[in-house]
């Protein structure tokens, strides 16, 4: 089993040859995504985009369709000045092909409620498609959902 990816900088911290060996489990996804979400958040945007691999595809199908790491980065870096903010509202993950999908609510410029599908090689995020809707909604009333229900 894989141990949590220490912050910021996991990825140099684990061999090439090794990483190819492993696979995460779902519970290292979770933490994975968090990590991304804090990179996010404190705008170290250099090791946000080394969760994804080099070869990256990183769409919006209605908005941008971005590939490879450095596209990945500027995007990232023309934040506009506004603090980030992700909250992954709910996650899944297959183990077996390396695959999840996390709903979540995300606020730079404006505020968005969405989900991600992603999918990995290599521990890294080699695919990252993302459907999201503009809004001012809070989370429970654009999904029309209790707070404790979620």
């Amino acid at each position: 089993m894989l141990t949590p990816f220490p912050e910021p900088d996991y990825h140099s911290k684990i061999a090439e040859s090794s990483r190819a060996e492993k696979k995460m489990s779902a519970r290292e996804f979770r933490e994975f995504l968090d990590s991304l979400a804090r990179a996010w958040r404190e705008r170290r945007y250099d090791d946000a985009a080394g969760f994804f691999a080099s070869d990256v595809h990183y769409v919006d199908p209605c908005r941008y369709d971005l590939r490879g790491r450095g596209e990945v980065l500027a995007f990232f870096r023309d934040d506009g000045g506004f603090p980030q903010t992700t909250i992954w509202r709910r996650i899944v993950f297959d183990e077996a092909t390396q695959f999840g999908a996390a709903e979540y609510s995300y606020r730079g410029a404006r505020l968005y409620h969405g989900v991600a599908l992603v999918g990995l090689r290599e521990n890294l995020i080699a695919e990252w498609r993302e459907y999201q809707h503009v809004t001012e909604s809070d989370w429970e009333r654009f999904f029309r959902v209790s707070p404790a229900g979620g």
